[in-house]
């Protein structure tokens, strides 16, 4: 009996460590690399009315947090988001798209007034560790398209998260 226990708790901690460094993807989504996208894309842009940022809240994350980012309107324009985000995976000192197999995001927008900000956030354990950026395309009032990113890293996660995570 005692055995078997031992067994099925290293079986159990097998399991959980080989889901946690991303062998089993999340929600089920297979990250997978499209089109090479631009060179650079800035992280803020000044407008006639003010300047509009993109930022990482960290600049690394680990397979087993949210990442999160928040764009800062620090301008005069009204701002229209739609709610499909993207990310960018460096490779090779090249960017690429990456495609997240059976991910769909609602058809929905979010408006942003001047002097406002809003959190967006993404799945980090549907990535493999490396250098990203996150991309978020938008428009004006008067119909003009914006495209900013913002970089990021996924690592592995530390032992203190990982730990935590059973508090």
């Amino acid at each position: 009996m005692k055995i078997v226990r031992t067994l099925l708790l290293i079986l159990g901690i097998f399991i959980i460590l080989f889901c946690i460094f991303g062998y089993i993807d999340y929600n089920g989504q297979k990250m997978e690399l499209g089109a090479k996208q631009e060179k650079h894309i800035p992280s803020s842009i000044n407008t006639d009315g003010g300047t509009i940022t993109l930022s990482a809240v960290s600049e690394k994350y680990d397979k087993t947090q949210f990442g999160f980012f928040v764009i800062q309107n620090n301008s005069t324009h009204t701002l229209t988001i739609p709610y499909e985000n993207t990310a960018d995976h460096l490779k090779d000192g090249k960017w690429y798209e990456v495609v997240l197999n059976g991910l769909e995001f609602p058809d929905k927008t979010i408006t942003l007034k001047p002097g406002k900000s809003f959190k967006l956030d993404i799945a980090t354990p549907n990535y493999k560790i490396g250098k990203y950026r996150f991309v978020q395309h938008f428009r004006d009032e008067n119909g003009k398209e914006h495209v900013l990113a913002a970089p990021f890293e996924i690592v592995w996660p530390s032992l203190k998260n990982v730990l935590g995570q059973f508090d």
